[in-house]
């Protein structure tokens, strides 16, 4: 480090070294100067810019959620904003046919079946971590590498 000082406006504060720093402060001196640590990913929601883990639907096809979520997936299957706007139209219909299914399904077999729905859940709970594990190591081997 040096004892110059350098002159800002009203302000005088010492000359440094960018190198000397350590790396977060760095980092914080010169934002734009580091690598990203992940690729960047779409932020809309295209089906192809999503992680596997991403694209998997937990909770149950014969849920609200699931069934909704399962539906709602069909709108990322094209990037034209038209086409998702009538993906998205069909896809409310579907939801509200599919619901309209959900709650017959609950008000015949809802209570009988809670043990097994619950089965199922951890089932496809395991089935995302599963992915999650092979997506993290697949990044670390193509940082390492």
């Amino acid at each position: 480090m040096s004892d110059e000082l350098v002159v800002r406006g009203d302000e005088v504060a010492p000359a440094v070294d960018p190198e000397a720093l350590p790396m977060p402060v760095k980092d914080a001196f010169m934002p734009g100067a580091t690598t990203a640590p992940v690729a960047a990913q779409r932020a809309s929601h295209v089906n192809a810019a999503k992680l596997e883990s991403e694209k998997l639907v937990v909770a149950a096809p014969l849920s609200y959620a699931g069934s909704a979520a399962r539906i709602w997936k069909l709108t990322g299957v094209t990037t034209n904003p038209a086409g998702r706007v009538g993906l998205a139209l069909v896809a409310l219909a579907l939801i509200a046919c599919a619901w309209s299914i959900v709650t017959c399904w609950y008000v015949v077999f809802g209570v009988l079946l809670v043990p097994y729905r619950l089965i199922r859940r951890g089932s496809r709970k395991r089935k995302r971590e599963a992915l999650q594990h092979r997506e993290m190591l697949a990044a670390l081997q193509e940082r390492n590498s």
